[in-house]
């Protein structure tokens, strides 16, 4: 028994010695947390990319769209489409009449419109109605991808870029560039409203709280 005593007073000892040295022993969890829940942190949708700047946590996407190009100016009506030109400047015209400048004619002296009214031509731009419109479609569909109401995404576009021979017979066109942003969503194990693959609906777990079962008895 005095054996038996003095080995617990020797273990005794030596635990008062490693608490006094500092050494801190590694802390035990005694529960495991839940999936989701805030220890899990957020996360960016699939296909969004993640920034932090410090203060706040942004999720974005690219992308990009196109619009066709048209005459806005209605001194200028008769859309000519421009290709092979010597130049090489193959920029889309709107001109007064229809074949007042051909399709590979060189703009060398002819007058470009500075007022919307003087010269003999304007270049051929996109519709900004027709952008604002589909800026709208676009925030929308993304929306609905995510299963999320419009007011969820927000896109925004970047700058404008006229391709002069973006479509099928060498016709111009307006690339847009857009960038979405749409919430982050609780760490693994919830990602709500995740696009599942090509062809199959997409994926949504439940967001109940965890609540955890008492063991038999």
């Amino acid at each position: 028994m005095k054996s038996l005593k003095n080995l617990l007073l020797a273990k005794s000892i030596i635990a008062a010695a490693v608490a006094g040295s500092g050494v801190v022993a590694p802390a035990v969890s005694h529960a495991a947390f839940p999936a989701g829940g805030p220890a899990s942190g957020m996360v960016c949708r699939a296909g969004y990319t993640a920034d932090f700047n410090g203060t706040r946590l942004t999720c974005s996407k690219a992308s990009s769209f196109e619009l066709p190009l048209v005459c806005q100016n209605p001194n200028f009506p008769a859309y000519t489409i421009r290709f092979g030109t010597p130049n090489n400047d193959d920029r889309d015209i709107c001109t007064r009449t229809v074949g007042a400048i051909s399709i590979n004619q060189s703009l060398d002296g002819l007058v470009e419109s500075t007022t919307g009214s003087n010269g003999q031509y304007v270049f051929a731009t996109f519709d900004p109605a027709a952008l604002a419109a589909k800026v709208i479609s676009q925030d929308q569909s993304e929306a609905a991808t995510l299963q999320l109401d419009a007011s969820d995404v927000d896109t925004r576009t970047g700058t404008v870029v006229v391709r002069a021979n973006g479509r099928a017979g060498g016709k111009g066109e307006a690339n847009v560039p857009v960038t979405y942003f749409t919430f982050a969503v609780p760490g693994p194990g919830i990602i709500i409203g995740n696009p599942g693959p090509v062809g199959l609906p997409a994926t949504a777990t439940s967001t109940s709280p965890f609540v955890p079962k008492p063991l038999s008895r």
